[in-house]
């Protein structure tokens, strides 16, 4: 109760250890493979899904670009470092296990500072340290994960700007985790917009704020969708797909 973001972070790492070995260097999915392509400018399937803005740019935005390219990133920092693709690959999984368990440590404390029982606090921590399905999540070369973790931050500071605290970094933490969620998912500005009209309607102490976020989704999706993507050549994703 006294460190609950310290305690849930080194537990989870001490009892993960087993199942970062287990998984190297990651655990791919089907898309895992057209990621590492797109990253790489090979053609493959989601190049082929609808016409290129530019035949010789096979990235395209089937896939959130702003993943495809961290796990390129990724992949060549390895790879020059120690001459080995599964390297590159392992360094990716590394970062995306420790954003996540810092998200579940995050929502721990989160969980402790709202005066929830630590009896249910420690089973939540036993939960994510041995949950098989999230034991593959963490590994799994998808940008679902990134995504998840945005969302949860996302949620939390939602929570507490709508009972009206106001701290600047819950404002900033809110915009950075709506920024995450548009770009690790093509879906994500949905869900926000969704959410954020649903919050106008019911939080009328908070309405400008979530009008605020409404807006803003709107222009970020516009500037990076249709205008930077665009400018770079960059297929935009298929309105049937979305």
């Amino acid at each position: 109760e006294k460190y609950p973001f310290r305690t849930a972070l080194i537990s989870l790492i001490i009892l993960y250890i087993p199942y970062i070995i287990a998984s190297y260097p990651g655990i791919f999915t089907g898309d895992t493979f057209d990621l590492i392509y797109q990253g790489y400018n090979i053609p493959t399937w989601s190049s082929q899904y609808r016409p290129l803005i530019n035949e010789n740019v096979i990235l395209n935005a089937h896939h959130p670009v702003a993943h495809t390219m961290l796990l390129h990133v990724c992949i060549v920092v390895g790879k020059a470092m120690t001459h080995s693709y599964n390297m590159g690959i392992f360094l990716y999984s590394m970062l995306q296990f420790t954003f996540m368990i810092i998200m579940i440590s995050i929502f721990i404390k989160f969980l402790t500072y709202m005066e929830i029982s630590s009896k249910i606090t420690f089973l939540f921590i036993i939960y994510f340290a041995f949950a098989p399905r999230v034991q593959n999540y963490m590994f799994l070369l998808s940008k679902d994960v990134f995504y998840v973790a945005f969302v949860m931050l996302n949620l939390m500071m939602f929570y507490n700007l709508i009972k009206g605290k106001h701290d600047k970094k819950y404002y900033i933490s809110f915009v950075v985790s709506s920024i995450g969620i548009l770009l690790f998912r093509n879906d994500g500005k949905y869900m926000l917009l969704i959410m954020y009209v649903c919050a106008a309607l019911f939080f009328k102490k908070r309405r400008r704020l979530f009008m605020v976020m409404i807006v803003g989704v709107f222009i970020f999706n516009v500037l990076y969708n249709n205008i930077l993507l665009p400018s770079l050549q960059i297929t935009p994703s298929s309105k049937a797909e979305m």
